[in-house]
């Protein structure tokens, strides 16, 4: 089996972890918020149930395939990448995973699909971003403070752009427990245009119908909530860069929408908009 070095984008495995983050992260954690109502959280609760499966199944298959594939079924002659990959997993190193991320060696096409829809890594890069993804999806302080360290805010920020709702939803939801660790972070995030972007996903989809859910947006709510409290005080500088945003108009036309848990949210986070 041959390795090759291709001319393959140096962002393909950052690019990738973006991509992987609705499998292994979409787990709506904010059903856990206290400032929720019941009809979402058992349907973020019965959301995550499911997807906690998922988690299990791809991360027992990427278990397998580190093991036998990136170890034993490559060619004779390891590249530095593969060896250090190896190592990266052995020691749970995210800092090397990150690394990683930028690496264009390529590994032998899988047997057997990890993902229902997404593609299958075919790097290093983008084998090491599937792990970060994985490593995201447990809601890890030393991890976080560890991603952030490492650069991995923009990519998260641009994945919030995404046409993939789950998507924008998963990488929000990882801003968020970056964020909420420290003010320093914050302050990163708003100078990324997290904010901009965070205040967008509170906008109703081209094609709403009043019996879709809107989960993303109850989510982009509670974010929002949480970027501008600070151990339950709001924050000057953080409550003026929301409200100089276009979360009051979003805000405003989500109080319209029949689903009274919404509703209410867009009304406690008006309130502190508009006081």
């Amino acid at each position: 089996m041959s390795v090759q070095t291709n001319h393959a984008s140096s962002n393909e495995g950052k690019l990738y972890f973006l991509h992987n983050l609705i499998f292994y992260f979409g787990t709506r954690l904010l059903c856990k918020n206290p400032t929720g109502h019941a009809g979402y959280r058992e349907g973020l609760q019965e959301e995550k149930l499911k997807e906690n499966k998922v988690v299990t199944k791809l991360e027992a298959n990427l278990t397998d395939m580190t093991k036998e594939k990136v170890k034993d079924n490559f060619c004779n002659m390891k590249s530095n990448d593969i060896l250090r990959f190896d190592k990266a997993y052995d020691e749970n190193d995210v800092q090397e995973f990150v690394n990683l991320c930028s690496s264009a060696c390529e590994i032998e096409k899988l047997e057997d699909r990890m993902h229902p829809w997404a593609a299958d890594p075919k790097t290093i890069g983008a084998l090491s971003a599937t792990q970060l993804a994985i490593l995201a999806s447990k809601e890890n302080v030393k991890n976080c403070i560890s991603m952030f360290d490492n650069g991995a805010m923009p990519y998260l920020i641009s994945g919030m752009k995404s046409s993939i709702d789950g998507m924008k939803a998963a990488c929000a939801q990882t801003c968020r427990n970056i964020f909420v660790l420290d003010k320093k972070y914050k302050k990163e995030f708003l100078k990324l245009g997290g904010i901009t972007q965070l205040v967008k996903l509170l906008e109703l989809p081209s094609n709403y119908n009043d019996s879709q859910p809107l989960y993303t947006q109850l989510e982009a709510i509670y974010h929002l909530e949480d970027f501008i409290l600070n151990d339950g005080d709001e924050v000057p500088e953080f409550l003026e860069a929301v409200k100089n945003s276009n979360a009051i108009k979003n805000l405003k036309n989500l109080q319209q929408c029949p689903e009274q848990d919404l509703a209410e949210a867009s009304n406690v986070l008006l309130l502190r908009l508009t006081d």
